[in-house]
């Protein structure tokens, strides 16, 4: 879980860092994001991949990944702060998906004598 926030982590701080005139400190960040956001991406892979996950929960990631790219490649942070709607996403898809195996697993029991 603590994973899944860290490129969205990432991206606000280095927005507050080039806020604040870091601009140097604020591209590093946003380079240490790269592989932190690529590690999330093969995560969620791997959770589709093993069915632990559905498909739907790879494209926050996927797009996080483009974000930060982007943001980097720009020096631009503020491009960056996209990610937070993508853990956004993530947390409503990984919540959705809990709530749906909650609910297939309660009927299951209901009908098993």
């Amino acid at each position: 879980m603590w994973l899944r926030v860290a490129p969205a982590a990432l991206a606000l701080a280095s927005v507050v860092l080039a806020a604040v005139g870091l601009a140097g400190e604020a591209l590093g960040v946003l380079l240490f994001a790269v592989p932190v956001a690529a590690a999330v991406g093969l995560q969620a892979v791997a959770g589709v991949v093993d069915h632990e996950r559905s498909r739907v929960s790879a494209i926050p990631a996927a797009v996080s990944i483009l974000l930060i790219v982007g943001a980097a490649a720009m020096r631009r942070p503020e491009l960056a702060l996209g990610c937070l709607l993508c853990f956004g996403a993530d947390w409503v898809v990984a919540a959705a998906g809990s709530f749906t195996r909650k609910r297939s697993a309660f009927s299951e029991a209901r009908e098993s004598p």
